[in-house]
Protein backbone atom coordinates (compact mmCIF):
# COMPACT_ATOMS: atom_id res chain seq x y z
CA UNK A 1 0.00 0.00 0.00
CA UNK A 2 1.06 3.52 -1.04
CA UNK A 3 0.62 6.56 1.08
CA UNK A 4 0.06 9.21 -1.69
CA UNK A 5 2.41 12.13 -1.02
CA UNK A 6 2.14 15.39 -3.00
CA UNK A 7 4.84 16.41 -5.48
CA UNK A 8 7.62 17.96 -3.98
CA UNK A 9 7.28 22.14 -4.86
CA UNK A 10 10.02 24.10 -4.67
CA UNK A 11 10.37 26.85 -1.73
CA UNK A 12 10.42 29.73 -3.68
CA UNK A 13 10.75 30.46 -7.83
CA UNK A 14 14.08 30.52 -8.83
CA UNK A 15 15.44 33.85 -9.59
CA UNK A 16 15.80 35.97 -12.09
CA UNK A 17 19.77 36.27 -13.23
CA UNK A 18 20.42 40.03 -14.74
CA UNK A 19 22.40 40.16 -16.98
CA UNK A 20 24.98 43.25 -17.75
CA UNK A 21 26.78 45.43 -15.32
CA UNK A 22 25.51 47.97 -12.78
CA UNK A 23 24.61 51.54 -14.34
CA UNK A 24 25.04 54.60 -12.85
CA UNK A 25 22.08 56.15 -11.15
CA UNK A 26 19.51 57.99 -12.70
CA UNK A 27 20.34 56.30 -16.45
CA UNK A 28 18.50 54.07 -17.82
CA UNK A 29 20.74 50.61 -19.41
CA UNK A 30 20.39 50.31 -23.15
CA UNK A 31 19.64 46.76 -24.31
CA UNK A 32 19.46 45.17 -27.40
CA UNK A 33 20.51 46.73 -30.27
CA UNK A 34 20.96 50.50 -29.02
CA UNK A 35 23.76 49.23 -27.01
CA UNK A 36 25.70 47.83 -29.72
CA UNK A 37 25.54 51.14 -31.10
CA UNK A 38 26.17 52.97 -27.88
CA UNK A 39 29.33 50.85 -27.34
CA UNK A 40 30.57 51.39 -30.60
CA UNK A 41 30.49 54.80 -30.22
CA UNK A 42 31.79 55.03 -27.03
CA UNK A 43 35.24 53.66 -28.17
CA UNK A 44 35.55 55.54 -30.68
CA UNK A 45 37.55 59.13 -29.87
CA UNK A 46 35.09 62.73 -28.93
CA UNK A 47 36.17 65.34 -31.49
CA UNK A 48 37.07 68.54 -29.28
CA UNK A 49 36.17 71.48 -30.33
CA UNK A 50 39.03 74.42 -30.43
CA UNK A 51 37.54 77.35 -28.16
CA UNK A 52 36.21 80.07 -29.90
CA UNK A 53 38.74 83.25 -30.19
CA UNK A 54 37.88 86.36 -28.53
CA UNK A 55 37.35 89.18 -30.99
CA UNK A 56 40.12 91.86 -30.42
CA UNK A 57 38.78 95.90 -30.09
CA UNK A 58 40.53 97.80 -32.63
CA UNK A 59 43.33 100.03 -31.19
CA UNK A 60 41.90 103.73 -31.49
CA UNK A 61 44.30 106.19 -31.93
CA UNK A 62 42.99 108.57 -29.98
CA UNK A 63 43.64 107.10 -26.57
CA UNK A 64 46.29 109.09 -25.21
CA UNK A 65 45.68 107.96 -21.77
CA UNK A 66 48.46 107.12 -19.17
CA UNK A 67 48.80 103.94 -17.75
CA UNK A 68 46.23 103.19 -15.51
CA UNK A 69 46.62 103.79 -12.15
CA UNK A 70 46.26 100.38 -9.54
CA UNK A 71 45.74 100.38 -6.27
CA UNK A 72 48.88 99.90 -3.92
CA UNK A 73 50.19 96.24 -3.69
CA UNK A 74 50.40 96.69 0.51
CA UNK A 75 47.60 97.78 1.88
CA UNK A 76 49.14 99.17 4.95
CA UNK A 77 51.31 102.25 2.81
CA UNK A 78 47.89 103.62 2.35
CA UNK A 79 48.23 104.52 -1.87
CA UNK A 80 51.51 106.20 -0.73
CA UNK A 81 54.29 104.33 -2.36
CA UNK A 82 54.02 102.78 -6.17
CA UNK A 83 57.96 101.34 -5.46
CA UNK A 84 57.65 97.73 -4.17
CA UNK A 85 60.95 98.32 -2.15
CA UNK A 86 59.95 101.38 -0.59
CA UNK A 87 56.67 99.19 0.14
CA UNK A 88 59.04 96.18 1.44
CA UNK A 89 61.08 99.02 3.58
CA UNK A 90 58.01 100.97 5.32
CA UNK A 91 56.77 97.14 5.74
CA UNK A 92 59.76 96.26 7.73
CA UNK A 93 60.36 99.92 9.72
CA UNK A 94 56.48 99.18 10.70
CA UNK A 95 57.53 95.73 12.02
CA UNK A 96 60.65 97.05 13.91
CA UNK A 97 58.43 99.98 15.36
CA UNK A 98 55.69 97.38 16.94
CA UNK A 99 59.26 95.09 17.93
CA UNK A 100 60.09 97.80 20.09
CA UNK A 101 57.12 99.46 21.52
CA UNK A 102 56.80 95.63 22.50
CA UNK A 103 60.26 95.80 24.42
CA UNK A 104 59.79 98.95 25.68
CA UNK A 105 56.30 97.93 27.29
CA UNK A 106 58.27 94.67 28.78
CA UNK A 107 60.91 96.73 30.01
CA UNK A 108 58.29 99.13 31.64
CA UNK A 109 56.42 96.53 33.15
CA UNK A 110 60.03 95.69 34.86
CA UNK A 111 60.83 98.99 36.17
CA UNK A 112 56.87 99.77 37.46
CA UNK A 113 57.22 96.30 39.31
CA UNK A 114 60.48 97.13 40.59
CA UNK A 115 59.11 100.80 41.44
CA UNK A 116 56.22 99.34 42.80
CA UNK A 117 57.92 96.85 45.39
CA UNK A 118 60.45 100.13 46.11
CA UNK A 119 57.18 102.50 46.67
CA UNK A 120 55.18 99.93 49.14
CA UNK A 121 58.39 99.26 51.41
CA UNK A 122 58.77 102.76 51.45
CA UNK A 123 54.71 103.31 52.27
CA UNK A 124 55.32 100.41 54.93
CA UNK A 125 58.36 102.40 56.34
CA UNK A 126 56.47 105.66 56.60
CA UNK A 127 53.10 103.69 57.81
CA UNK A 128 55.13 101.86 61.01
CA UNK A 129 57.12 105.45 61.77
CA UNK A 130 53.64 107.16 61.39
CA UNK A 131 52.44 105.07 64.14
CA UNK A 132 55.12 105.48 66.00
CA UNK A 133 55.06 109.28 65.70
CA UNK A 134 51.25 109.29 66.91
CA UNK A 135 52.02 107.07 69.58
CA UNK A 136 54.59 109.63 70.59
CA UNK A 137 52.30 112.86 69.87
CA UNK A 138 49.93 111.33 71.77
CA UNK A 139 52.21 110.85 74.73
CA UNK A 140 53.34 113.85 74.81
CA UNK A 141 49.97 115.74 74.28
CA UNK A 142 48.16 113.38 77.43
CA UNK A 143 51.11 113.31 79.91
Amino acid sequence: MQSESPPPTPASPPRKIKKGGKTKPGKKRLKGAKADVSASLASEPIAIRPKPRRLQRPATEETNDPEPQYPPVHSNTAGRVTDQSEAHAINTAQHTNTLTTQLSATTRKRVTEEERLARDAEQYRAAEGSKRQSKKSSRALNP
